[in-house]
């Protein structure tokens, strides 16, 4: 209960300098991934999450045409 953990962690980050690349090098980002053989445009798919027809009238078969236009793949389950 005397909280020397915090007291270290705070010390330690009085040695270190932090400098932020924010937008540095941002020219020609390329977010494509390789996933079980297959290139996606982004490093993430989408999947199946029950009762998608609540959301759109098309349900899965939305979800999947989206996934389709953006690049990437649906999984199902």
């Amino acid at each position: 209960d005397d909280e020397v953990t915090s007291r270290r962690n705070t010390e330690s980050f009085d040695h270190c300098d932090l400098i932020p690349n924010v937008l540095r090098g941002v020219k020609s980002v390329d977010t494509s991934v390789v996933v079980m053989g297959q290139k996606l445009a982004v490093p993430f798919y989408c999947s199946p999450t029950a009762l998608q027809r609540l959301f759109h009238h098309q349900g899965e078969h939305a979800v999947a045409a989206a996934a389709a236009r953006h690049g990437t793949m649906f999984g199902v389950s």
